[in-house]
């Protein structure tokens, strides 16, 4: 889902999946860190989100996780500030 509110837009990205512990929360944007998966299953490093966050931050917004408890799964909400359309344009034409 997308929101717009003032000068900022909200995306906010759910799924059905496994559920991330309040306790873990603070820590699921730290590289390298799989939660929820045994050694024998894993794919990837876990550095997804640690990359996702690094962009968003880059950019001047914020990222949080939030989950509802067990089985009900996650969600994220990426916040970034609107750039005015002639900042765009300026930045466009600058690469």
């Amino acid at each position: 889902m997308i929101s717009l509110s003032g000068k900022l837009v909200r995306i906010n990205i759910a799924d059905t999946g496994a559920d991330i512990p309040a306790d873990k929360l603070d820590i699921v944007f730290e590289p390298f860190v799989q939660l929820g998966s045994t050694a024998s299953n894993r794919t990837g490093l876990g550095l997804d989100l640690d990359i996702a966050r690094t962009l968003v931050l880059m950019r001047h917004g914020s990222v949080e996780a939030h989950s509802d408890g067990p089985d009900r799964g996650a969600s994220f909400t990426v916040t970034l500030p609107i750039a005015p359309l002639e900042a765009l344009t300026l930045e466009h034409r600058r690469t």
